[in-house]
Formats: C-alpha cells, structure tokens, sequence
C-alpha cells in the first residue's frame, strides 16, 4: 500500500484559497530561504533577477514522484519555460505547463535561460521546472518548481 507522498522540508504552510497551488516568495535575506534563492539565481547569471517565486501544488508534485518511480527513477534536469503574457501564467501553473492550454504550437522548455529567454515575448517572467529526461513531453515528467521575474542586465 502507498503511503502519503511527503511534501518537501522546504515548503511553508500555506492556504491555497481554492487554487491547486500556491506561490510562495523567497527572501534571499531570510536564513531559511538563502541557499534556495541562491540556488535559483544561479541560473539566472547575466539576468538581474527581480523575484523568485516557489510554486507549491501537491496534486501535481504527487504525480511527478509516482511517475519517476513507474519510470524506475530516470535522470532529473532544470528546464526553463518562457511564458510570453501574464495570462499565461496561471494557466500553466493550473495545468503543468501544458503547451495546448498555453495555445503554444508545441512544448517550450529549454536547457538554458537564455534560449527561453528569446521566446518571452519581452514578458520577463520564466518558470523553472525539473524534469525527467526523456518524459518532459508527459504531463506527469515534468513540476513546475519556481516563478522568476527577472530583468536583461
């Protein structure tokens, strides 16, 4: 029998107010959000970033780690999805980032920022994802991890 999924140590408390997840902001002056924050900014490294968001949705953070699991624990990498209106946004993060929703003509998830930074749209908020290599193109290979507003250096 499967037990509860346990929900990473790092995610708050939160009410979703009727939404299946919620955005949680990270302080890179807190002490329990630095190593975090940092980890994320990294990526971001010729890009001032302005805002990091954790997404916090625990139906489909479930579903990503029963999938690795039926997927005998493949190989995990950051991906990067340009999001081209504030529109989008919920969109995606209320359906994984699925292409159809989004009305993209395919899936939009890059290796590097500044690759999907070229498909933005001059709307400068990225979504960081971790994905199973091989399965991103599944709905269940793919979380959404953070939101990140940013600015061109």
């Amino acid at each position: 029998m499967l037990e509860a999924v346990p929900l990473p140590s790092e995610w708050a408390a939160n009410t979703y107010n009727n939404k299946p997840y919620c955005l949680v902001k990270l302080s890179k002056y807190s002490s329990r959000d630095i190593n975090e924050y940092i980890k994320v900014e990294n990526y971001f490294d010729n890009y001032l970033v302005v805002k990091i968001e954790r997404v916090q949705n625990p139906y489909q953070y479930g579903k990503y780690l029963l999938y690795r699991l039926q997927m005998n624990n493949p190989s995990e990498k950051i991906y990067f999805m340009p999001l081209k209106s504030p529109e989008k946004l919920e969109v995606a993060l209320r359906f994984n980032c699925d292409y159809r929703r989004l009305n993209y003509s395919y899936d939009m998830f890059f290796s590097s920022v500044s690759t999907a930074e070229s498909y933005s749209a001059s709307y400068n908020k990225m979504i960081v994802m971790q994905g199973l290599v091989g399965y991103t193109n599944y709905d269940a290979g793919r979380y959404p991890k953070y939101v990140v507003t940013y600015e061109n250096n």
